[in-house]
């Protein structure tokens, strides 16, 4: 989530696995009950980026077919031009994955244009736990 003096953004970035029935259901007849197979065919993969302004009413998904430390910065820097151009800071509380960095934006531009973009920004990390991670667990 993103705290402005406009307001509070939220961002989300997620990969969603596309599948396909590979089967034809059997339609209902009066003796059974539509009938359909669980096999899928996997159809690709997109990767998904929303942003969303919860007290303005506002929300963008872009999607693509990566969500690489580049693609992270390129999307953010189109936020601090765009939506935010006029905001001097914008807060940044993000999870701890390896893209949400500041290298990712000397990754995606040249030093100058990286420093100035990330300059911008107050990164704000959420504890593990807080960030819904499940993969570590103690025993």
């Amino acid at each position: 989530m993103r705290w402005t003096r406009d307001g509070a953004q939220a961002m989300l970035d997620v990969r969603r696995e596309y599948l396909n029935g590979s089967w034809v259901p059997i339609p209902a007849t009066k003796e059974h009950p539509r009938r359909a197979d669980d096999e899928y065919e996997r159809a690709g993969t997109a990767s998904l980026f929303m942003f969303c302004e919860p007290l303005a009413g506002w929300r963008q998904v872009r999607a693509g077919e990566h969500r690489t430390k580049v693609d992270w910065a390129i999307e953010m820097a189109a936020l601090l031009n765009g939506r935010y151009a006029t905001a001097g800071a914008v807060i940044l509380v993000c999870d701890n994955l390896n893209t949400h960095t500041i290298g990712a934006f000397y990754e995606a531009f040249d030093a100058e244009t990286a420093r100035a973009r990330v300059r911008r920004l107050e990164f704000r990390h959420t504890p593990d736990m807080a960030a819904g991670s499940t993969s570590r667990r103690t025993s």
